[in-house]
């Protein structure tokens, strides 16, 4: 019974560190490919003028680093 209630506790600190971790990634404008979302989204979906696709936008205001850069790149094939 106290492995049960162990591993459960387990189970639920581990979706708890993956909520926080996946969170804080996004805020941070990662793991968007293929699917954007975040702030940096929201940002470029307010923006006026959309004729720049996402993915060149947020590479470019990242200062085309990586992974950003190669998110721009997949996205123009």
């Amino acid at each position: 019974m106290k492995l049960l209630a162990i591993l459960i506790v387990a189970l639920l600190a581990g979706n708890v560190i993956y909520l926080i971790r996946s969170s804080w990634r996004k805020r941070q404008g990662l793991d968007q490919w293929p699917n954007p979302s975040g702030r940096y989204y929201d940002e470029w979906m307010s923006l006026k003028d959309l004729e720049e696709d996402y993915y060149p936008w947020l590479a470019r205001k990242m200062g085309n680093r990586e992974p950003w850069k190669t998110w721009a790149e997949q996205a123009e094939k």
